[in-house]
């Protein structure tokens, strides 16, 4: 019960970031999972707010939320960022990456995403040293559509690119959506 409430609370907050003519429909959902959870029917007023969540979600922008260089993961949002953006040899680049705004379909019960990675490094006079498109593809099914996941790209040894400046260059592809977002983020190789 306490998740339920905390779920409707929680859509009165982020409702004011949704755009009014997306519609009654998010609010009368969640006004019907309000009377369910009243009337003690929990699994129908979960239909219903996942059925908010599924149009608030799908609404929100496509994009990268965070890029940066770790030292290491631990799960969605626990990462312990970097120092700085220099590689050395035998360093092993880390890069976390929080993509936002994806595509969500319902397929029966279960919620799906399609969402691939491209990962391309350039160095200062544009010459691509590392290209692979593809490089990662998440195709998963869950049972909610609240469904935040993240990317971690690893390249051991990177020091072995000659030294100077270079630009990773990002594309998350939303195989669903038809859509792609690219993101840059630089660093710099010292022998």
């Amino acid at each position: 019960m306490k998740k339920i409430i905390s779920l409707i609370i929680i859509f009165f907050f982020i409702f004011p970031v949704i755009s009014f003519s997306s519609d009654k429909t998010i609010v009368l959902k969640i006004k019907q999972a309000e009377k369910y959870v009243k009337q003690g029917k929990k699994d129908k007023a979960l239909e219903y707010l996942n059925d908010a969540i599924l149009l608030i979600k799908n609404s929100y922008p496509f994009g990268i939320k965070v890029v940066t260089f770790i030292d290491s993961e631990n799960g969605f949002g626990k990462y312990v960022r970097t120092d700085n953006n220099v590689y050395t040899k035998g360093d092993t680049l880390r890069l976390y990456i929080e993509p936002v705004g994806y595509k969500i379909i319902k397929d029966g019960n279960y919620y799906k995403i399609k969402v691939s990675q491209d990962a391309k490094i350039v160095d200062s006079k544009g010459k691509t040293q590392f290209e692979r498109k593809d490089w990662v593809i998440m195709d998963k099914s869950f049972i909610t559509p609240s469904i935040p996941f993240y990317i971690t790209n690893r390249i051991s040894n990177i020091a072995s690119l000659p030294s100077g400046e270079y630009t990773y260059e990002i594309t998350i592809n939303d195989l669903y959506a038809g859509k792609f977002y690219k993101k840059n983020i630089k660093f710099i190789i010292k022998k």
